[in-house]
């Protein structure tokens, strides 16, 4: 049987995982083969345990942003590329398909399920991210920017706007920047009727929040180096036209609170 371009674009040895997601498998496969530790030796050298490598590695579950910046420190690998992939993998509609029986022990290699949206056309997203910092769900293979959202107004409240889709077509509200040199923003989705605080450049410890007026503070921690490296945001509060929006970050250092305040546009 002839190969299709896909086909030519699938890592080596790949199954019924959604391409996205088999790129990023054969990319932590590779950084633990660079580190030379074994699963049990990830496991004694990161929060994550065995079985749970066990799981990343043969791609029947997406690992958690940390356990990617985790592998990355210890295989001395730029998390830019890694993360940019962890990003469109959480893109990819379909689940893996793992058989039932396969074995526990073993990394199975993953295997890709044919979809028309290929990585390879988001090459360009790849490095937007990695330039950016922005969050790679707005450009995601065959996500359209106009996508429906997956909620609006207060059932979207205390959710992520990545896995709503309300982060697509954002709007930044207002941006400030603290004496430690942190970036605080308060975006805001029109179509979602939403908003929520993001920080970047900070420290672990420092800790965001964000607050509509007559409703309860939505916050964040930046927990460890690995977020301090990217960026973290609050869950999402429900906002109405005009209302005024207030977005602090509290500092680890134990500093002032510094906060910005913003009207939401009709």
């Amino acid at each position: 049987m002839t190969g299709t371009a896909e086909d030519a674009k699938r890592p080596k040895g790949t199954g019924v995982l959604p391409l996205e997601t088999a790129r990023l498998v054969q990319s932590l496969r590779d950084l633990r083969t660079r580190t030379g530790l074994s699963l049990v030796g990830l496991a004694a050298k990161t929060a994550y345990s065995k079985s749970s490598w066990e799981r990343y590695l043969n791609g029947r579950t997406l690992p958690p942003r940390r356990a990617v910046l985790a592998l990355c420190a210890l295989a001395g690998e730029p998390p830019d590329r890694c993360l940019a992939l962890w990003e469109l993998a959480g893109c990819a509609d379909d689940k893996p398909a793992v058989a039932p029986n396969a074995p526990a022990a073993q990394e199975q290699p993953p295997v890709v399920h044919p979809r028309r949206h290929l990585l390879g056309r988001a090459g360009i997203a790849l490095g937007c991210v990695a330039a950016s910092g922005s969050l790679a769900i707005a450009l995601c293979p065959g996500t359209s920017p106009h996508a429906v959202p997956r909620c609006h107004g207060r059932s979207c409240d205390g959710k992520s706007p990545a896995s709503t889709l309300c982060d697509l077509g954002l709007t930044t509200l207002a941006t400030v920047h603290t004496a430690d040199g942190a970036q605080l923003d308060i975006r805001y989705s029109a179509r979602c009727q939403t908003v929520w605080a993001r920080v970047t450049q900070s420290r672990p410890g420092d800790r965001i929040d964000i607050t509509v007026s007559g409703g309860r503070p939505r916050s964040a921690q930046v927990v460890d180096v690995f977020d301090a490296q990217g960026y973290v945001y609050t869950p999402m509060a429900a906002v109405d036209a005009r209302q005024d929006v207030r977005a602090c970050l509290t500092p680890a250092t134990g500093g002032a609170r510094q906060c910005v305040t913003k009207y939401v546009p009709r």
